[in-house]
């Protein structure tokens, strides 16, 4: 998101094709660009580049946890809820866009 304090604020991903607006979403690696324009006047390009953060491939919590974060369903959920109990906390591992136990245990 930018703001300006005079002008027109235009916002563009790549730098190509502008259009006006103050907030660009992203969901991957970019680096938006906003200008401001005003009476003709165009401010400097602003740019700031942002990384997509690498998703965990283990995480340690809860079953409950584990369900809010919906790494689990509720089949999973009621399994490991009744293995460790719903409060204790286990490992599972992200393995093909699966989230599985670390071991056959689950522990």
């Amino acid at each position: 998101m930018a703001t300006t304090t005079r002008g027109t604020l235009y916002q563009s991903l790549k730098g190509d094709m502008w259009s006006e607006g103050t907030v660009v979403t992203i969901t991957s690696d970019a680096a938006p660009r906003f200008i401001a324009i005003d009476n003709g006047i165009a401010s400097e390009i602003a740019v700031e580049a942002f990384k997509k953060a690498a998703a965990p491939s283990a995480v340690r919590a809860t079953a409950v946890e584990h369900y809010v974060a919906r790494r689990i369903g509720v089949n999973e959920y009621l399994v490991y809820g009744q293995k460790f109990g719903f409060n204790t906390p286990f490992t599972l591992h992200l393995v093909n866009g699966l989230w599985v136990p670390s071991n056959p245990l689950g522990t």
